[in-house]
């Protein structure tokens, strides 16, 4: 028997609904992830350390693209990533050029996250201007993030878009 129309959007509305809410309290599960934050980003941009945090940069030394801060109890296995002892004047020079940087290349600016451990409470922060990586944990306090990919920035628009000749087909 064929259903009248009326309830195949009902059915149609209810299922979208019920994505919407199983999306919805997927994000508010406890487990390890980054969670995007604004006080995190005002803190990095005002140059202020986490005092007794673990530092670790990625990418080059004199340059790097994401910084990220461990609480102490907490630490990182992953390569790509370099721990620092990091001062107020390297912090002050690195998020300079990553936010002058990130306007050349990305068209955006750096952006904060804390980082949710398996239970849920804030192991970290992380600064950085490419997209917020993979977060798991190796065992209760060691974290494994996948390195960002440059790979993330924008660097061309739809209005520049062209092809390769090399890439035409005849």
């Amino acid at each position: 028997m064929k259903l009248p129309s009326r309830f195949r959007l009902r059915k149609g509305v209810a299922a979208m609904i019920g994505a919407v809410v199983l999306i919805a309290f997927g994000c508010s599960w406890p487990g390890p992830h980054l969670q995007q934050n604004w006080a995190v980003e005002t803190q990095f941009d005002n140059y202020q350390l986490y005092p007794d945090y673990h530092y670790y940069v990625s990418g080059d030394l004199k340059d790097p693209r994401a910084v990220l801060a461990l609480k102490p109890g907490y630490t990182l296995d992953s390569s790509g990533w370099q721990p620092v002892n990091m001062t107020v004047n390297d912090l002050e020079q690195w998020i300079q050029a990553l936010k002058m940087d990130s306007l050349v290349e990305y068209n955006t600016f750096p952006n904060g996250a804390n980082i949710i451990g398996s239970k849920g409470e804030i192991a970290g922060v992380y600064y950085s201007v490419w997209e917020l990586p993979l977060v798991q944990m190796q065992d209760e306090n060691t974290f494994l993030l996948v390195k960002p990919r440059a790979e993330y920035r924008s660097t061309s628009h739809w209005w520049e878009f062209s092809v390769d000749d090399n890439d035409r087909t005849n």
